[in-house]
């Protein structure tokens, strides 16, 4: 995802640093990269109920690694590593349970028809959402 901004690069490394995203953090000219704080994803931010969200998107914990390269006027997130962590016991998983979310989706190096349905969907949103900075202006994809 790419987006533009008003920000200049120090304003922008700041509003970063601080909103408090990053368990571990590393910063040079022109990027910052690090090991994102476990959080959940938002299905009812995204208009879900957990009755029709997928078990291991409402149960789990997500952790991953993100990349924000920045350049004058925009900034471009990408995700990596994306594992999710089941945050209770259910009759399917153990509570801290590990997962790669590759696991549900990607098959055949191609994202599954499930996923592409409400799970893409509340992911995109809570990303979106965890990495919309103050004054950023337009979203390109």
């Amino acid at each position: 995802k790419i987006d533009e901004t008003k920000l200049n690069v120090k304003d922008l490394v700041t509003q970063i640093k601080t909103n408090g995203i990053f368990e571990t953090i590393s910063i040079d000219s022109s990027q910052i990269t690090g090991d994102l704080r476990p959080f959940n994803a938002d299905y009812k931010g995204a208009g879900y109920s957990e009755m029709v969200t997928a078990l291991y998107v409402a149960r789990s914990h997500v952790n991953a690694f993100a990349l924000l390269e920045f350049k004058e006027g925009k900034y471009r997130v990408k995700i990596k590593k994306i594992v999710l962590n089941q945050a209770y016991n259910d009759p399917l998983s153990e509570h801290g349970e590990k997962t790669n979310l590759d696991l549900y989706a990607i098959k055949k190096e191609q994202f599954t028809n499930a996923f592409k349905k409400s799970p893409s969907l509340i992911f995109n949103y809570t990303f979106n959402k965890i990495f919309e900075l103050k004054n950023a202006g337009e979203t390109k994809w």
